[in-house]
C-alpha cells in the first residue's frame, strides 16, 4: 500500500529540520570558536590611552558603564567587545568599583583583573607635627579626592595624630577625621596607662596641651623630654610656663591670622587667655596637634631639675636650673644672634 502523502511530507520535513539543525548547530559551533578566539586576542592585545587615565567608577556603576567609559577614555579600542570578552572568558565575573589607574601599555585582561581584584588608587594625606587646625583644614579642603563638607569645628585643636594616613575614594572628610582621632585617642590611651608623670597632670587632655607646647619648643627629639621636664617643673613651682608659642598662638586667634616676625614687648603683654606670662598654668587647648614624641615626652619627661631653656644658634637650646645661669646664656644667645 503506497504511502500517504502526508507521511511523506513529514519525512520530507523532519529530514529537513535536521539537516537545518545540524547546519545550525555547526555554526554555532563555529561562531563560538571564532568569538573565542577573536576573545583571547582582544584580552591579550595590548592597548591603552596615549598618556596614563585615572577614572572613578562610583558604587553600583555596572560593567556596561565601566566599559563605555574605558572606551570613551582610550583605554580600549571597544566597549561592547570587551564586555563581550568578559562574559565569555571571564564568565561574568563581578567587576568592583572604585578609581583605577590604567597605564600604557596594557591588556584588557590586565584591566579586567585589575577590576576584577579593586586594585584602586591609593591616596595619601600626610599630617605634619605641630600643624594648627586651621592649616590642616585648609589642606583637607583642597584634599580633592575626599567628599562631602567639614567645618574647622570638626577639628579641635590636638585631637589629630600627626603621620601619614592612606584612604581609598569614596572616602568623606567626616569619615577619614575620625580616623584620624581615634588613632590620636588609641595612643593617648596607650601613652597615660604608663605613664610616669603623677602630678602635675591630671588628665589625658592637659598632656595633650603640654605636648603641643613642646612640639612647637624645639624639633629636636632628643630635647623633647627636657623642654617637658621645664615645663612640668614651672607647673609643679606655680611659675608662669612663659612659653612664647602660646603667645603667639593666643593673638593669632585674637587677631584672626598668624602673627609673622619676632614677638615684640607689647605682644608679650597683650592679654588673651593663651598668654603663658600673664597667666599661670596651661592655656586653655593645645596650641597645635602634637605628634607621639612629644606626647610620650611629657608622660616620660627626663628626670632634671631645669626651669629654662633658651636657643644656642644652632637649633637646640640651652638648659639652666637657677635665673643666674640663664641670664648667662641667654646674653651669649643675644650677643650671638646680634653679630650674625
Amino acid at each position: 500500500m503506497p504511502p500517504s502523502s502526508s507521511s511523506v511530507l513529514t519525512k520530507r520535513l523532519t529530514c529537513a529540520l535536521g539537516q537545518c539543525l545540524a547546519v545550525s548547530g555547526l555554526m554555532t559551533l563555529l561562531v563560538g570558536t571564532i568569538a573565542g578566539r577573536e576573545c583571547g586576542l582582544f584580552l591579550a592585545t595590548a592597548v591603552g590611552p596615549a598618556t596614563p587615565q585615572v577614572l572613578y567608577f562610583p558604587p553600583g556603576t555596572s560593567f556596561k558603564t565601566m566599559a563605555q567609559k574605558l572606551q570613551e577614555s582610550g583605554v580600549v579600542s571597544s566597549a561592547l567587545f570587551l564586555r563581550i570578552s568578559a562574559h565569555t572568558v571571564l564568565r561574568g565575573d563581578t567587576f568592583k568599583a572604585g578609581e583605577y589607574a590604567f597605564a600604557s601599555p596594557m591588556t584588557p585582561s590586565q584591566m579586567l583583573k585589575k577590576l576584577r581584584t579593586g586594585d584602586v588608587v591609593v591616596h595619601s594625606f600626610r599630617i605634619i607635627e605641630g600643624l594648627e587646625s586651621e592649616i590642616i583644614f585648609t589642606q583637607l579642603q583642597a584634599e580633592a579626592a575626599l567628599g562631602g563638607p567639614i567645618t574647622l569645628r570638626d577639628i579641635p585643636e590636638g585631637s589629630l595624630l600627626p603621620e601619614t594616613y592612606h584612604f581609598q575614594r569614596p572616602e568623606t572628610k567626616k569619615r577619614f577625621l575620625a580616623r584620624m582621632q581615634k588613632a590620636r585617642d588609641a595612643l593617648l590611651v596607650a601613652l597615660w596607662r604608663d605613664r610616669q608623670v603623677a602630678f602635675p597632670l591630671q588628665t589625658p587632655q592637659q598632656a595633650v596641651i603640654l605636648a603641643s607646647l613642646v612640639e612647637k619648643e624645639t624639633p629636636l627629639p632628643h630635647e623633647r623630654p627636657r623642654v617637658a621636664a621645664v615645663f612640668l617643673n614651672r607647673l609643679k613651682l606655680g611659675m608662669p610656663l612663659q612659653c612664647d608659642a602660646t603667645v603667639r598662638y593666643g593673638l593669632w586667634q585674637k587677631r584672626g591670622e598668624p602673627l609673622k616676625g619676632a614677638l615684640s614687648k607689647a605682644d608679650l603683654l597683650e592679654d588673651t587667655p593663651f598668654n603663658s606670662y600673664l597667666h599661670k598654668g596651661l592655656p586653655p587647648t593645645p596650641i597645635c596637634h602634637p605628634g607621639r614624641a612629644s606626647m610620650a615626652a611629657v608622660l616620660h619627661p627626663a628626670p632634671v631639675d631645669d626651669l629654662y631653656f633658651v636657643a644656642d644658634g644652632k637649633g637646640g637650646h640651652v638648659f639652666s636650673k637657677t635665673y643666674t645661669q640663664h641670664q648667662t646664656h641667654h646674653q651669649a644667645w643675644r650677643a650671638k644672634r646680634a653679630a650674625s
